[in-house]
């Protein structure tokens, strides 16, 4: 499922934008689109903040009280990973827009086709990242854990322990492989990075860096020996800068 925030305080340009992402929602049933209207951008965060994120985000630049723009960088301190699409009559704005990290701009009028090919291409990245997941065996049953779930995992006494951005822990049954071996799926993503032999970082979710921790977004902090925060910071760096290059 692909959920859609539409934030748009001109009535008819809401409407012409609902219809359209709701034609394109028609023509890709697998996508599985389901789509949430805002007239302001308070009414966007209330809604995030009592029901969480949208992968996502189509924002009018130019609206009254809080601006796409700021509605954007708002955005962006609950939600690093949302697609966000500012629609806008006036060209004046995008370089402001790369301040939320903008998928994309688009000047009003936006015909259907126009659209069509940037959600095309959101929605292609977005379905890949979900996609891939490490198969988990628990005591209880088999678990598919999404990449995008994971926080970082450890080692304890031949168990992985998942522990994910929801604040849920997952332990696996006991392991006969090594540990980078059981994690061998996650080591083939760049965004997950080996700290000592125990324990395995989901850069994204990283905030900061000391001398013995590392602190995430979600508040959690993990303790770690000075040697692996250099290795992680050394990995995080080289990650956003290299997240910021792609773009």
């Amino acid at each position: 499922m692909i959920k859609i925030a539409l934030c748009d305080d001109e009535r008819d340009w809401l409407h012409k934008t609902k219809t359209m992402l709701l034609y394109y929602s028609e023509l890709h049933p697998e996508a599985g689109i389901r789509l949430s209207c805002f007239s302001s951008g308070q009414d966007l965060l209330n809604y995030m903040i009592m029901n969480g994120s949208f992968d996502i985000y189509v924002l009018d630049v130019v609206m009254p009280q809080m601006s796409g723009i700021e509605l954007g960088i708002n955005i962006r301190k609950q939600d690093d990973s949302g697609k966000i699409i500012y629609l806008t009559s006036s060209p004046d704005f995008g370089v402001d827009s790369y301040i939320a990290n903008a998928f994309y701009y688009l000047l009003k009028p936006v015909e259907l086709d126009t659209l069509s090919a940037v959600l095309n291409k959101a929605v292609t990245e977005i379905s890949k990242r979900k996609e891939r997941g490490i198969k988990v065996k628990t005591s209880e049953d088999i678990r598919i854990i999404g990449f995008e779930d994971i926080v970082y995992v450890e080692l304890k006494k031949k168990a992985l322990c998942f522990y994910l951005h929801n604040n849920e822990t997952v332990e696996s049954v006991s392991q006969r492989e090594s540990f980078s071996a059981c994690i061998a799926p996650l080591l083939a993503d760049s965004r997950f990075v080996l700290c000592g032999t125990s324990i395995c970082v989901n850069l994204f979710y990283v905030k900061s860096i000391d001398k013995d921790s590392a602190l995430f977004k979600n508040g959690e902090r993990l303790w770690l020996s000075k040697k692996a925060c250099a290795t992680l910071r050394s990995a995080w760096l080289d990650f956003w800068f290299d997240e910021e290059d792609g773009q």
